[in-house]
């Protein structure tokens, strides 16, 4: 009977630890998405796996893509771009990261310029798992410095006159 009782103390126990556990990553989980969601920046940030299939997709950039945060997940980045092409920038880049490289590139998408990085994603062996990324939408910087080129212009040949 003691031995019983030991049983379901420990069981108790148990489950109260992982009760504690599952609330506190629930909690860090959570203020993850609010942090993402609430960027004052148009961030998005995603990962996907050695096969390039989402595995996470999220930020407030997403709006300006017209898709809500996950909704990609599953989806390989071929589906997503609509291309088999492994030179398609996006994907090359991936590929690249795949082999242990760190790349920026510009790329234009869905009327947005978008600053990305990509980083292979590295498990605790030192084994990449997948890739992870992250990309701020420009378009507004890009649309203003092509302004002040313009103006910069004006102003030279008005100085020749």
């Amino acid at each position: 009977m003691a031995s019983e009782e030991c049983k379901l103390s420990y069981l108790k126990e148990l489950t109260e630890k992982l009760t504690i556990r599952d609330q506190e990553l629930w909690e860090r989980d959570r203020l993850v998405k609010l942090v993402f969601e609430n960027c004052p920046a148009a961030l998005v940030i995603w990962a996907v796996d050695t096969k390039l299939v989402f595995t996470l997709s999220a930020g407030a950039g997403l709006k300006h893509l017209g898709v809500e945060a996950n909704t990609s997940v599953g989806m390989s980045l071929y589906e997503y771009f609509d291309t088999k092409d492994k030179k398609h920038v996006p994907i090359k880049m991936h590929l690249e990261a795949l082999k242990g490289k760190s790349v920026n590139y510009n790329y234009e998408f869905a009327d947005r310029t978008w600053h990305t990085h990509v980083a292979p994603l590295i498990d605790e062996k030192g084994k990449i798992t997948g890739v992870t990324g992250c990309a701020f939408d420009i378009t507004s910087y890009i649309t203003q410095s092509a302004k002040i080129k313009k103006l910069e212009k004006q102003l030279a040949e008005n100085k020749k006159v």
